[in-house]
């Protein structure tokens, strides 16, 4: 899965839209938000979008195991 994916997910899941967060954040339009998130997204970028919304971006060792129940893992390839 890819963070742009991820966040995208966590976005809609807030119940933001990306219109109400560009304002949140201080960019002119909705654009400013789909520019950021689409491709490569920057940590700076992840973690104000994510402060914004409510979320928190924790990075922790792998446990063994499944994952708990709404935790998103990111790796460099699409699972």
């Amino acid at each position: 899965m890819k963070v742009s994916d991820v966040l995208k997910h966590v976005i809609k899941e807030s119940g933001t839209t990306q219109t109400r967060l560009a304002k949140m954040l201080g960019y002119k339009s909705q654009s400013g938000v789909a520019e950021r998130i689409k491709g490569n997204i920057t940590v700076e970028n992840l973690l104000a979008i994510t402060d914004a919304i409510g979320y928190e971006v924790v990075i922790q060792k792998k446990k063994p195991g499944r994952r708990a129940e709404g935790q998103y893992i990111l790796g460099g390839e699409d699972e």
